[in-house]
C-alpha cells in the first residue's frame, strides 16, 4: 500500500469487481465463469449416478471437488499436476475446503444416491482463488438443479502494513501479514469455512473476521442478482433429466412425440437458489395422426378390399366376354 491507498486503488473495505457468467460451458449440468478482479475461475458441476461405497443403499448423495490451476494462470509457468500422486499439498487443501464448504449447505436426502463432482479450474490467478471457487460452486450447483439449504459465499480479509483490508489481490497476499478466508451461508449466518494464515491479535482477528463477513454479504447480493429468473422444465416420459433455462428462453420444443398423455412440469428457483420442487404441471394429450387411427386403418382395408373385388369382377367380366366372342367366331367359321 501507498499511504491509505491500496495497490489497485481500492478502499480498505472494498471488494474487487465480480461478474458471473452462468452456463459457460455446453456439456456440464452446471457451469460458471467467475471473474473477481483479475482472477478468473471456471467451475463445473457434474451429476454422477452413483455414490461412494460407504453411502450405497443409504438413500443419500455425496459431493466432492477437484481444484486445478492452469500452468500459465500465474505470471510464470508452473508445472502441470498430472496425477493425484503429484498433487501439491496446497491443491489438496483447497479442493477439500471447497467440498467441505458445500457439504454444509447440501441436502443429501433430496439428492438421492447420486454424486456431484465439482471441478474448479483456475485460468488466471490474482489472489482469492479458493473463495472465488466456493462462491461460483454454489451457482453451478443451482444451475445443475442440486437441492441446497442455502447458497455458500466466500471472501477473505487480511492485514497489510498494519491495516485491515478486504478481498486481497495476489500482491497484497504476498506482502501482507495475515489472510483470513471465510465462507458463510448468509440466510442462516452459519460459517462454513474459517482459515487464517499469519498472525493477528485478538482484536485484529475480530475486525478481520467481521470485515470478511461484510465482504461475503456484498458478494451474496451479486449471487442473488445472477440467480434471478431461473427455471427448469421436463416432459415426463420423454426427458430423463430437467432442462434448465432462464426467462430469456420461454419456450420448449419437442418433435416426433408418440401419441399419448404427458405431463409437462415446470419449476423455478428464487434469488437464494432454492428450488420450488413442486412447481406446476400441465397435462398434454398428443392425438395420433389420421393414418394411425383405427377407423382409418379399417376404412383403408375396406376400400382396398372393395378395389380388389371390383378389379376381380371387372377382369372376370372381360374374360367372359372374350370367351363368348371367340365362341361366336368359331360358330360362324363352322357354318
Amino acid at each position: 500500500m501507498l499511504g491509505n491507498v491500496r495497490f489497485d486503488g481500492r478502499k480498505f473495505d472494498e471488494i474487487r469487481k465480480i461478474t458471473f457468467e452462468r452456463n459457460f460451458l455446453k456439456y456440464p449440468e452446471g457451469s460458471v465463469l467467475v471473474t473477481q478482479g483479475n482472477t478468473k475461475v471456471i467451475v463445473t458441476a457434474s451429476v454422477m449416478e452413483n455414490v461412494p461405497r460407504f453411502l450405497q443403499d443409504t438413500g443419500t448423495g455425496w459431493i466432492t471437488a477437484e481444484y486445478n490451476m492452469l500452468p500459465r494462470a500465474t505470471q510464470s509457468r508452473n508445472a502441470r499436476e498430472r496425477d493425484r500422486t503429484g498433487i501439491k499439498g496446497r491443491t489438496q487443501e483447497i479442493q477439500r475446503l471447497i467440498g467441505r464448504s458445500m457439504r454444509a449447505a447440501f441436502n443429501y436426502e433430496k439428492l438421492g444416491e447420486r454424486t456431484i463432482k465439482v471441478d474448479c479450474d483456475v485460468i488466471q490467478a490474482d489472489g482469492g482463488t479458493r473463495c472465488a471457487g466456493i462462491t461460483a460452486t454454489s451457482l453451478a450447483l443451482v444451475d445443475a438443479g442440486i437441492p441446497l439449504r442455502d447458497l455458500v459465499v466466500a471472501c477473505a480479509a487480511g492485514k497489510i502494513d498494519g491495516q485491515i483490508v478486504l478481498d486481497l489481490s495476489d500482491i497484497e497476499d504476498q506482502k501482507g501479514e495475515a489472510d483470513v478466508p471465510v465462507a458463510i451461508m448468509p440466510r442462516s449466518n452459519e460459517v462454513c469455512l474459517l482459515q487464517m494464515d499469519g498472525s493477528l491479535t485478538e482484536e485484529e482477528f475480530g475486525k478481520t473476521f467481521n470485515l470478511a463477513i461484510e465482504g461475503c454479504k456484498q458478494i451474496y447480493t451479486l449471487q442473488r442478482e445472477a440467480l434471478k429468473n431461473k427455471y427448469a422444465y421436463k416432459l415426463e416420459g420423454v426427458d430423463e433429466h430437467w432442462t434448465f433455462t432462464s426467462s430469456d428462453h420461454r419456450f420448449a420444443t419437442y418433435t416426433i412425440l408418440k401419441p399419448g398423455t404427458y405431463q409437462f412440469r415446470v419449476k423455478g428457483s428464487n434469488c437464494d437458489g432454492i428450488w420450488n420442487e413442486d412447481g406446476i404441471s400441465i397435462g398434454l394429450t398428443i392425438a395420433a395422426p389420421i393414418w394411425e387411427t383405427w377407423w382409418f386403418r379399417i376404412g383403408s382395408f375396406l376400400i382396398l378390399a372393395a378395389c380388389v373385388v371390383f378389379i376381380y369382377k371387372l377382369r372376370t367380366r372381360q374374360i367372359k366376354k372374350r370367351s363368348e366372342y371367340f365362341q361366336e367366331m368359331n360358330m360362324i367359321w363352322y357354318y
